[in-house]
């Protein structure tokens, strides 16, 4: 009985740090103030790298990866389905989520094992969120401390009631 209820939490649990992670790439205020492209391909890359903050945060936390996992497959899963609805091709989406795969999983390792590294992180972030187009500094700073910010939060508290902290800047 104590492992249905626990397994139940778990499956809430996992539905709303997935939800928490769509509420965050939806934020205007990576859009505006950030620079990040509105457009589909900017909004995966949030998406994505919402994500692997997420991931890497739990990693830090004990059992932490077992909740992540689920919360990793279940936006796979969207991303998967928002391809589709795209008009992506059936023979295409197999090659493109392998690719995206690859990606969170690789950008999720590099902040989980440089969180404290800010020159790592703001490389990491020039490539994989702006693509090399981010020219100010201050941007890619403020990303950072959003970054490490939420992944210390993250592994002090195992995902329960956690919520993006979301970085304050005005729209340029």
């Amino acid at each position: 009985m104590l492992s249905i209820l626990h397994k139940r939490k778990n499956k809430k649990l996992v539905l709303e740090l997935a939800n928490t992670i769509r509420l965050a790439a939806r934020e205007p205020v990576f859009y505006t103030a950030y620079g990040v492209p509105d457009t589909r391909q900017g909004r995966l890359d949030l998406l994505i790298f919402q994500l692997c903050i997420l991931s890497a945060g739990l990693a830090g936390h004990a059992g932490g990866h077992r909740l992540a996992q689920p919360v990793f497959d279940a936006i796979l899963r969207d991303i998967q389905e928002s391809l589709r609805q795209i008009g992506v091709g059936d023979l295409s989406v197999p090659h493109k989520m392998k690719a995206i795969m690859r990606a969170a999983n690789g950008l999720s390792d590099l902040f989980y094992k440089n969180a404290e590294n800010a020159e790592v992180l703001v490389q990491a972030i020039q490539k994989n969120l702006y693509h090399g187009q981010c020219e100010d500094k201050s941007v890619l700073n403020d990303m950072v401390s959003y970054v490490q910010a939420n992944m210390a939060a993250l592994a002090q508290t195992g995902g329960e009631g956690f919520a993006f902290t979301l970085p304050e800047r005005q729209a340029a």
